[in-house]
């Protein structure tokens, strides 16, 4: 998988969900399409993690077990318990928590990911 692919599916789910989010709070007609658009796209981003993690060499198998399977059940609950709002700050945090320090954690040695800025990954 090309580095930057998995960049593309969380930002541009995210700008869709917070524009259906606006959208839903001004009452505004289609933005439910927005919002389910927007979570479609993120889904394609957890995929995405979870592949990269279960095909990673370089983490051990409990740092795969959480990412593969805490984030995605907090993102379920989440889904059932918390308003829509909060749903895309959750997104949002477990996202880039994900590309800021988990992924050089799978992808690379830790001295060569000391080395590489977080956008060119």
């Amino acid at each position: 998988m090309k580095p930057r692919l998995i960049h593309l599916p969380f930002y541009f789910g995210l700008c869709i969900l917070l524009i259906g989010t606006l959208f839903k709070i001004q009452h505004y007609e289609g933005a439910q399409y927005c919002v389910i658009g927007g979570l479609a796209s993120e889904t394609t981003f957890l995929v995405l993690v979870i592949i990269e993690v279960v095909s990673s060499k370089k983490a051990g198998k409990i740092t795969k077990l959480v990412w593969t399977i805490v984030y995605p059940f907090t993102l379920v609950i989440a889904v059932y318990f918390v308003p829509v709002i909060l749903l895309w700050l959750l997104i949002f945090f477990w996202g880039i928590a994900y590309l800021k320090a988990g992924r050089k954690l799978f992808l690379y040695s830790r001295t060569i990911a000391e080395k590489i800025p977080f956008d060119s990954i």
